[in-house]
């Protein structure tokens, strides 16, 4: 997919595809953005993920097991976002 540029740009573009209040809201392209990039393997594209499975939304189910497995992912890579997220979450 390119190099970690590439892959942080690609993150935020997934980002912003599943935030209602963007006026680009597709939650199904933006999912699936973020979970190539995740699949690539750049560690804010798994924390980011991984934090919309556990959290879910109105229009998206929780799903504790995808969410940790991301949240997991990030952290295994040492990314602070996501090992705060742990500490909090799981303490």
């Amino acid at each position: 997919m390119g190099d970690h540029g590439d892959l942080d740009a690609f993150t935020l573009y997934g980002l912003a595809l599943i935030m209602e209040d963007k006026g680009w809201y597709d939650l199904e392209e933006g999912k699936l953005v973020l979970e190539n990039v995740a699949e690539s393997g750049s560690a804010m594209a798994q924390c980011y993920l991984g934090r919309f499975y556990l959290e879910g939304r109105p229009d998206h189910p929780v799903d504790p097991i995808f969410g940790r497995y991301w949240i997991q992912q990030a952290a295994a890579q040492g990314y602070r976002q996501a090992l705060d997220y742990l500490d909090e979450r799981w303490k």
